[in-house]
């Protein structure tokens, strides 16, 4: 069962935009199924969630400073926020949404209790990653971000592997709902560096990451791409645990506040739940590919930011 409550406007504009992108019309009763939907995923999972008498997805939609979403028993909901972005991007609006609606449904256990963050985010972003492909035509999925400013004051930018998706903050002046303004941006190479001689499950050296942080640091609109590296002697497991490895090491020298899990190489321990890193992704350093090298193993850094048009 999907239970969506808010100002009724709000309601209004957010269902009118997951109709049309789910071909579904929601109303009381069963939903009408419409021609071929923009996104079979989402018209899949909305008809999941609302034909599902035991569990319930339950957003509570909002117009104000909340930036997305937050997790809850009740899932708070930009819905202005998420349809200016659409307005601005096709598709990417509906993505966003229903990563929020999702996530409050895949939480749920046995007699609908809400259970644990993590596995239903990463659910969610699994989601949301379909969505936002099937509807742009551009593979992808969120998996890293950038805030703008004081936590987001001044807006995000979220790398979808392939393209970069900028939301910046629209004029005091206008009025109309919606925080900020949405453009799909390609690609430009900050920098490459190199690591070789990484021993897979151990720790990276602040020091070994120095000049891609910098390079972070100094493009503030930046994220990296770590790409593990593997002889073809070795199982492809060790190249993800050097990326790992190096990807925390950037995020703890970005932020000497993070913390390594008690496991070598293994993921940043959050202190905030819905800091920004989280909710938005992976924070400025994702893993990608594995690539099989010769015979020193390590790892590439790739630091990319939005290109200009």
């Amino acid at each position: 069962m999907l239970k969506i409550n808010g100002d009724q406007a709000l309601v209004r504009d957010l269902l009118a935009m997951l109709q049309a992108a789910a071909s579904v019309e929601l109303r009381p009763g069963d939903p009408v199924r419409l021609g071929r939907p923009g996104s079979i995923t989402l018209h899949q999972r909305l008809l999941e969630i609302i034909n599902d008498g035991d569990r319930h997805s339950q957003v509570l939609l909002s117009s104000g400073q909340l930036h997305f979403g937050t997790f809850g028993d009740n899932q708070n909901l930009n819905a202005a926020n998420a349809i200016r972005i659409n307005a601005g991007v096709q598709g990417m609006g509906v993505a966003v949404a229903f990563h929020e609606i999702w996530e409050n449904y895949a939480d749920r256990g046995e007699h609908n209790q809400q259970g644990r963050y993590g596995a239903a985010h990463e659910s969610a972003l699994a989601v949301e990653r379909a969505i936002a492909t099937e509807l742009t035509g551009t593979e992808g999925g969120r998996v890293a971000a950038v805030a703008l400013g004081n936590a987001g004051a001044d807006g995000y930018v979220l790398d979808y592997e392939q393209y970069f998706l900028v939301l910046t903050k629209r004029p005091a002046q206008d009025q109309s709902p919606g925080l900020f303004n949405a453009v799909m941006r390609g690609r430009h190479q900050v920098g490459e560096f190199i690591l070789d001689g990484l021993t897979a499950g151990q720790r990276v050296a602040g020091e070994s990451v120095s000049e891609a942080a910098a390079a972070l640091l100094a493009n503030s609109r930046a994220t990296a791409k770590v790409i593990g590296h593997r002889t073809d002697d070795e199982p492809a497991g060790l190249a993800a645990q050097r990326a790992l490895a190096v990807r925390n090491a950037i995020v703890h020298a970005l932020d000497p506040e993070e913390e390594y899990a008690p496991q070598a190489g293994s993921i940043i321990l959050r202190r905030d739940a819905n800091s920004p890193g989280t909710t938005l992704g992976a924070l400025r350093a994702w893993v990608g590919e594995e690539l099989v090298v010769g015979d020193d193993p390590g790892a590439t850094i790739e630091v990319e930011e939005p290109a200009a048009h």
